[in-house]
């Protein structure tokens, strides 16, 4: 149904890496991602798996934008549930940053405030380190 259940990162070699990530709705390329991260994994073992289908903590709707944090944090749009998720660099859940709408992209700029573009709407909106609105760009 192109929802994504589980997000896996995987390395077969200890170090620096950069990871591309692509969200897709199963016919076509939603979004893309690049990060540069260092790890220790397993081998051949996802280095890090994140949620399943939900509206708990940890749980997703559908996932479609993420994006780390100047503290290694992940944060994940998790656009049916109306909100970003964040996890610490392990997977372990820090918090939920409820939204007005459909979250679909997600960024951060390097003084820790968080972009957040609305699936079909004119909007942007910017949140501080708190996660607290800031302002909105656009038409409501």
């Amino acid at each position: 149904d192109g929802h994504i259940e589980t997000m896996k990162i995987t390395t077969r070699c200890p170090g620096k890496h950069k990871i591309v990530l692509r969200v897709s709705t199963g016919e076509e390329e939603a979004m893309q991602t690049e990060f540069e991260t260092t790890s220790v994994p397993l081998p051949n073992k996802p280095a890090t798996t994140i949620g399943r289908r939900g509206s708990g903590n940890r749980e997703f709707k559908y996932a479609s934008g993420v994006t780390v944090n100047q503290e290694g944090h992940f944060l994940v749009a998790d656009r049916d549930n109306t909100r970003l998720q964040e996890f610490d660099e392990n997977g372990r859940f820090i918090r939920c940053i409820p939204c007005t709408k459909n979250p679909c992209g997600v960024t951060t700029t390097p003084r820790g405030e968080t972009i957040i573009t609305e699936w079909n709407e004119d909007q942007v909106h910017i949140l501080n380190a708190d996660g607290q609105l800031m302002y909105s760009i656009g038409n409501k």
